[in-house]
């Protein structure tokens, strides 16, 4: 099993009903790597790439393009976990994925 993903299923157990956990993730924002396609944003976002991309965003990402189907789901529960008892981070994590 992949880091990752055991890394996002602990996450996914902080923030599960935990009001502050998921405040604090939905304010996360994440480095990027630089050899990570699955994470690299397009060259006119220069700015978004010093600043890192929000973490709801990348997990999105993970939880769509993953190619290993462990970091998928365990990427989809974090989300889940996110979302539960949560309407404000639902409204946040509907407006990372519109442009």
């Amino acid at each position: 099993m992949l880091a990752s993903t055991q890394a996002l299923r602990v996450l996914a157990d902080l923030v599960r009903r935990c009001p502050q956990g998921q405040d604090q993730l939905g304010a996360l924002r994440v480095a990027l790597p630089p050899a990570d396609p699955l994470l690299t944003l397009p060259l006119s976002s220069h700015q978004a790439q010093q600043e890192g991309l929000p973490a709801l965003q990348a997990v999105l990402r993970l939880a769509l393009h993953s190619p290993w189907p462990a970091e998928q789901a365990a990427a989809e529960q974090l989300l889940a976990a996110f979302c539960c008892d949560n309407p404000d981070g639902q409204s946040l994590l509907l407006s990372t994925m519109a442009p």
